[in-house]
């Protein structure tokens, strides 16, 4: 064996032994960060998930419009089994180096909580994508949107209802939540769960108040300390 693969080889060997170590700090340590947050006091409802703002988007008619393929729209009697007529959506973008656990956006109480299981998930490297080139419109072409598995939790307070959709990677498929109860009561900032590995998470709202977004689309924001909006008396 003359050099030139001797040194082929012993390159190989120490850049798969620097990989595994890597690999395991990056899947059992940081992704499974869980650093304390402060949450905002005041009237305001704070971001569910850390990420990319995906998509801001008001709702007319029981429908979101979005720029997938053709223009597909999301319904939304397919996704949350409610009658609030809900008028923004806010999507959150989880990106690998985010944190991944989810946190309510304000205190209220479970109305309901259902999964849906896909057997045609996609995966989500497009809208990453998007994101890092500003590829707008962002959701274009992530299909994942529409036909991933999610878990969806409805949540409603004396101003606000809201469904928190969590949207799993084609290759995770294992949302994972804490043990509440459909009629508990939580607080602004509790931890819902996890989605490992790779997500996005939707908030559907309603907000019976005037209110004002503090956020746009490509901002960064993080589960339970950012404020995505501000509701005015």
């Amino acid at each position: 064996m003359n050099n030139f693969w001797i040194r082929y080889l012993i390159f190989w060997i120490f850049f798969i032994l620097l990989l595994v170590p890597f690999f395991f700090i990056y899947r059992f340590w940081f992704f499974f960060r869980d650093p304390k947050r402060k949450i905002p006091s005041g009237n305001n409802i704070v971001s569910p998930a850390d990420g990319k703002i995906l998509y801001i988007k008001t709702i007319k008619n029981n429908e979101v419009p979005l720029s997938i393929k053709k223009d597909q729209k999301i319904y939304l009697n397919e996704l949350i089994e409610s009658n609030v007529k809900y008028d923004l959506l806010v999507g959150i973008f989880m990106t690998p180096v985010s944190i991944h656990y989810n946190r309510f956006p304000f205190s209220g109480y479970i109305k309901n909580k259902y999964y849906t299981n896909k057997n045609n998930s996609r995966n989500m490297l497009r809208a990453l994508l998007n994101i890092i080139f500003n590829l707008k419109p962002l959701e274009e072409n992530a299909d994942y949107i529409l036909e991933n598995e999610r878990n969806t939790i409805l949540i409603s307070n004396d101003k606000i209802d809201a469904g928190i959709v969590q949207i799993a990677d084609k290759w995770i498929k294992n949302i994972v939540n804490n043990d509440f109860k459909v009629g508990d009561f939580v607080n602004k900032g509790d931890k819902i769960g996890l989605i490992r590995m790779g997500s996005q998470c939707d908030l559907f709202l309603k907000i019976n108040s005037n209110y004002k977004i503090r956020v746009k689309e490509r901002d960064y924001v993080k589960a339970g300390s950012s404020v995505l909006i501000d509701l005015i008396d």
